[in-house]
């Protein structure tokens, strides 16, 4: 338990972050959507879904429109989660000792950092599931602290099922952070197996159940999907435009895809889209001929070694590098609803507000700045710092709390669209959680030297 004082430190923490967070709602209210945003507010609309976007995603939009038929429900949702949560981690860090002061400068610094802001009001599914690994981090923070025994709680266990289902339905590649996970206790805490092998058997029951004959009694349709050749597109793209080395077999396979001069013209170093959204890319004949694709590819990397390993750097070079390469480009967010046929616009509440969103959203994207708010690898690098050094004050076993940034990290280096911000969006809230804390030990572990 923690004492008044500091429920009221909580308290006046969530309320600081809730107030700047919904900043950012006012000056772009009713909240802001892109084209994959319309895409799944029509699907919620005719509730029709497909396998495109998380069908679970959908249905939150649809659970928060029950309330309140707007944008804005799923906004303020979101805002309110991500607070939520948050601040549970805070709650922890209180519990752990951690200083008031470094408490402070980070809720103060979590509010109002303004990448937080922009994003938590966009409807993306990336946005919760970033929620969802930002829980994961403190769930094993609270285990790791009890030694295990924080997971024998019949609500601890809930809560744990709760958010490994979040983190499966909200993102494809969920599947990756989750087995990690379970992994890693069941080496870690060897006298809790059974408890962890039963967990892991609900959530996966609940998961394919749910994903296969649930979503078949929808009616969710299975749209043909190449994302998972993404890198590899990107390097046969590559040996193609620079005339690399290539059979006549390969020529053919990839040929019959898209036409190679398209491959050529269409390439982009840092995203799949100019190629996999051609008109005249096969996405059925790839889908299902990715086996194919495969054994056609493999050959590419050993006879094009150098072409097809700086392909690779270039298109994953946003997870891993800090500064952008010359050539690249960045998707910060979109601010605002774009043009639709569905009669979603935004409605100005602030014009002052507006412009000074506006205008922040400016600075951020300034060249000698935009390092410090749009390229994830900087709270990637700090958290992997921060648990460190956590690990090295505590015990080893605590680099499990970097579990859910590095394998999402890696979920995306294996198989990265575009170089999209919003997909490391948890690097943030993660090192908002890992830094304070690993500063706490430092400086204790100082203070006891000292004495």
């Amino acid at each position: 338990m923690i004492s008044k004082h500091e429920k009221i430190f909580l308290i006046i923490g969530a309320i600081i972050i809730l107030a700047c967070l919904s900043f950012y709602l006012i000056a772009y209210f009713p909240g802001s959507m892109t084209v994959d945003s319309i895409e799944q507010w029509s699907q919620m609309l005719n509730f029709r879904f497909n396998s495109w976007h998380p069908v679970i995603s959908t249905l939150f939009y649809y659970l928060c429109t029950r309330i309140w038929y707007s944008p804005a429900s799923v906004a303020i949702a979101q805002i309110l989660i991500l607070t939520g949560v948050f601040v549970s981690g805070i709650y922890m860090l209180i519990k752990l000792k951690v200083n008031k002061v470094i408490l402070a400068i980070t809720i103060l610094f979590f509010a109002l950092y303004p990448t937080n802001g922009f994003l938590v009001i966009v409807l993306w599914k990336d946005i919760m599931y970033s929620i969802m690994l930002l829980w994961m981090t403190i769930i094993l923070l609270q285990i790791l602290f009890s030694k295990g025994e924080w997971i024998n709680s019949k609500s601890h266990k809930a809560i744990f099922i709760l958010d490994s289902l979040g983190v499966l339905f909200l993102r494809h590649n969920g599947i990756l952070t989750f087995v990690f996970v379970m992994i890693a206790l069941a080496i870690i805490y060897r006298e809790y197996m059974k408890i962890n092998i039963k967990l892991t058997a609900v959530i996966l029951i609940i998961y394919f159940v749910v994903s296969g004959p649930g979503f078949k009694l929808m009616g969710v349709v299975v749209d043909p999907s190449v994302e998972t050749l993404g890198i590899p597109m990107q390097q046969v793209a590559a040996v193609i435009k620079y005339n690399g080395k290539m059979s006549d077999r390969q020529k053919e396979f990839f040929n019959r895809i898209l036409p190679l001069k398209l491959w050529a013209s269409e390439y982009n170093p840092y995203s799949t889209n100019p190629i996999k959204f051609n008109s005249k890319f096969d996405v059925v004949y790839a889908s299902e001929h990715k086996g194919e694709f495969i054994k056609n590819w493999m050959p590419l990397l050993i006879n094009n070694p150098e072409l097809t390993l700086k392909a690779y750097l270039k298109h994953t070079s946003m997870i891993w590098k800090i500064k952008p390469l010359q050539d690249s480009y960045t998707y910060t967010v979109t601010v605002g609803i774009i043009d639709n046929n569905l009669g979603l616009k935004n409605n100005m509440i602030s014009p002052a507000i507006n412009k000074l969103a506006n205008r922040i959203l400016s600075i951020t994207l300034e060249s000698g700045k935009m390092i410090f708010y749009w390229r994830p690898a900087l709270w990637l690098y700090l958290s992997i710092l921060a648990g460190i050094i956590i690990a090295k004050v505590k015990g080893i076993e605590f680099i499990l709390l970097l579990v859910p940034i590095v394998s999402n990290a890696m979920a995306f280096m294996i198989a990265t669209p575009a170089q999209d911000y919003r997909y490391q969006y948890a690097n943030f809230l993660i090192a908002a959680i890992l830094v304070p804390l690993a500063v706490q030990l430092m400086v204790s572990r100082r203070q006891v030297f000292k004495d």
